[in-house]
């Protein structure tokens, strides 16, 4: 077995594309290392620490067999590569292994600073799905018109995938204003896991976002300047690829092909008894000695087996199988969706960097490509020993440098959804209205008092003045007339009460009218506040009507019930009645009756 001391150019580029160095003395290496910059461990893997600044990401991509890990820092707004490697586990060890919680925190571990970084972990490709949707103007409510139009265009169980979505901006859909919407899922299995898996290890998730939105971070960040023009990304993994069509900073269309380097393998397996070396045919092949010799076509000038262009001949089929798929989903794009062309093709992952493949691609589909090489030594803010990497190293670290610059600005996030947001939106607000409740009723409190204490001070003064004028007279004042004073303080009293409980009317007026939107209108609001002795809140019984396009009437009147059950000062919502009549001056509406219960207030109604 070679010693990866030793080891050749060769081996670390199979390495890289078979995701399996058997030859790496794991133990070692995953027990942790020495730190420092262009340090190399025990197993030859180079190991390099750079502090850059403040609020430093550590991007994570696991792998069947180990982990990739890159740290970045950002400062000045800048993003700077401080820590890049790979380790992996023993042979027949995976993540669902028992020993990977393990694995896992002693490779974080032997990063520095890595408790006061940002953790962010990556859904491998296939596992997710983006897509944009147009959603009705509404001002209200956002989220259930988005997750109902997403799901209404795909079938998706909201018990096993997680939902989330980005707004991007007005448009106008047949003549319509409408709200064009990235919206994304993930599986629930695979953020549960991750969650798991890093808790079991002793560290918390910061974020976990889809490969997609993964590589979407080296455009949005300026670490690769696309210009203004349209283009598309072709990832190349192990069992799939991705490819994404970017119109400006937007996926306008993303899709999984199911194609990858081990396609490329069974070609190279099948053409392996056709191929005469000096006349001899050579033995046959494994899947691991085929991957080895698919690795070489990346190197010029090794002795090898087979040549590249022996082993560029095999793979052609595979490679001209997954032109033609990227060439259909550029096409849908154009052609069907209305998206603009793309002018440029950025590829990564396993066999990007030979030159023959991004020659083929460029031949194949008439486009200018280009390899995604975030950590290349021509990038700025790149420590000197992660510029030390071969490409062939720095390649498969593609995905966690462009995770390691993740931010919940830009970057969608399965841990802090938009259902996340609204309701740490509904809570401010809930806050916001009971901080305004407290003042208001501190200031009716207040005021109260002081005009007690006035009056107080005016009934003694008063009192003293009868008094001085009692003496003057006999007989002087009796008990009754006493009682009579007392009387007039009770009604004042009472007249103050009432003045507060008037406030309850006016909270629910304003509360609907702050809720309501521009195409529902209320006819009349009935408030029956109950009896005192009852213990009751009251109900308020609301007439109105929703008006507007012809499509759309329960949807609007749906997200109008869900913004009444969510009013701090609302509970139960009940349609009374609903039904389409033909209103003058407005034509055909929906015409509702909702029966509104009021919220509780401890013992006492609001």
């Amino acid at each position: 077995m070679t010693d990866h001391k030793s080891i050749s150019s060769t081996e670390k580029l199979l390495d890289v594309i078979r995701e399996d160095p058997y030859n790496t003395d794991h133990t070692q290496y995953a027990a942790g290392a020495p730190k420092g910059p262009g340090v190399k461990t025990s197993s030859g893997r180079r190991k390099i620490s750079l502090s850059f600044g403040t609020r430093p990401v550590v991007g994570v991509e696991i792998l069947e067999n180990g982990l990739r890990l890159v740290k970045m820092s950002r400062a000045a707004g800048n993003w700077k590569a401080a820590e890049a490697f790979s380790v992996y586990m023993k042979k027949g060890q995976s993540p669902e292994s028992p020993e990977f919680p393990s694995f896992l925190r002693n490779s974080l571990k032997s990063i520095q600073g890595i408790k006061k970084t940002e953790i962010w972990a990556l859904i491998p490709v296939g596992k997710g799905e983006v897509w944009q949707i147009n959603v009705p103007m509404v001002k209200k409510n956002i989220y259930n018109a988005v997750f109902w139009t997403a799901k209404k265009e795909k079938t998706f169980d909201e018990k096993t995938s997680y939902f989330d979505y980005r707004l991007l901006g007005e448009i106008t859909d047949n003549g319509a204003k409408k709200i064009a919407t990235e919206v994304f899922i993930a599986p629930r299995e695979e953020i549960d896991f991750l969650r798991t898996a890093f808790a079991k290890a002793g560290f918390s998730l910061h974020g976990v976002t889809l490969f997609s939105f993964s590589l979407r971070n080296l455009f949005l960040t300026k670490r690769i300047d696309t210009g203004d023009g349209a283009f598309a990304v072709l990832f190349i993994g192990r069992d799939s690829s991705n490819i994404d069509v970017y119109k400006g900073s937007n996926v306008v269309m993303s899709r999984v092909i199911k194609a990858g380097t081990y396609g490329m393998v069974e070609a190279v397996l099948e053409a392996q008894g056709g191929i005469d070396l000096s006349g001899d045919t050579l033995p046959a092949l494994d899947s691991e000695r085929a991957m080895e010799q698919l690795s070489r076509i990346e190197e010029e000038g090794v002795s090898q087996d087979y040549s590249m262009e022996e082993i560029f001949a095999a793979i052609t089929p595979p490679l001209e199988r997954l032109a033609r798929q990227v060439e259909r989903t550029i096409d849908h794009s154009v052609n069907v969706l209305g998206n603009p062309s793309p002018n440029t093709l950025y590829i990564c992952g396993s066999l990007t960097t030979a030159p023959r493949v991004s020659a083929f691609f460029q031949e194949h589909l008439g486009l200018a490509v280009q390899v995604l090489d975030p950590l290349s030594p021509s990038m700025p803010y790149v420590s000197p020993g992660i510029t030390s990497l071969n490409k062939s190293e720095r390649m498969s670290l593609v995905s966690a440098a462009s995770l390691a610059m993740s931010s919940n600005e830009y970057t969608p996030n399965f841990l802090y959804t938009a259902l996340d947001r609204q309701r740490q939106k509904t809570a401010k607000r809930a806050g916001a209205f009971a901080v305004i409740l407290m003042l208001a009723v501190l200031l009716i409190t207040g005021a109260y008092w002081y005009q007690s204490g006035r009056e107080l001070a005016m009934v003694r003064q008063h009192t003293a003045a009868l008094k001085q004028e009692l003496n003057k007279f006999s007989p002087q004042f009796t008990g009754e007339d006493v009682t009579l004073f007392a009387g007039e303080y009770v009604k004042k009293i009472s007249l103050l009460r009432d003045y507060t409980s008037r406030l309850v009317p006016v909270s629910v007026i304003s509360e609907l009218s702050a809720i309501t939107p521009a195409n529902i209108r209320l006819l009349s609001v009935r408030l029956d506040m109950g009896r005192p002795e009852a213990k009751t809140a009251g109900l308020a019984v609301v007439e109105g009507f929703v008006s507007g396009e012809n499509i759309g009437y329960e949807t609007h009147l749906s997200s109008y019930l869900f913004g009444l059950r969510n009013s701090p000062i609302f509970e139960d919502t009940v349609i009374h009645s609903s039904g389409f009549e033909e209103l003058e001056g407005k034509g055909r509406v929906l015409r509702f009756v909702i029966n509104v219960n009021l919220k509780q207030a401890g013992d006492e109604k609001i």
